[in-house]
């Protein structure tokens, strides 16, 4: 192996080893900012859910209308913690 070839596989190893942790620095935001615009979709998705199939027999609060039992109580919002 010539000496410029040896050269550049180092400085490439350096360039890999100075990447590396910045990298790792850095992804536990972004998983983080991923996590939160996953949630924020899900809430905005199960909304629109509720309000197209569920919110004509429980509410739109899901107070429960008539003889449809109400979804707003503790036994109910235990299930889904």
């Amino acid at each position: 192996m010539t000496t410029p070839m040896k050269i550049t596989g180092f400085l490439a190893t350096l360039i890999i080893l100075a990447i590396i942790p910045i990298y790792s620095f850095l992804e536990p935001q972004n998983q983080e900012s991923q996590l939160n615009n996953y949630y924020t979709n899900a809430v905005l998705t199960s909304t629109d859910l509720y309000a197209e199939n569920c919110a004509v027999c429980h509410g739109a609060v899901g107070e429960g209308i008539g003889d449809t039992p109400p979804l707003n109580n503790e036994a109910v919002q235990m299930m889904s913690a």
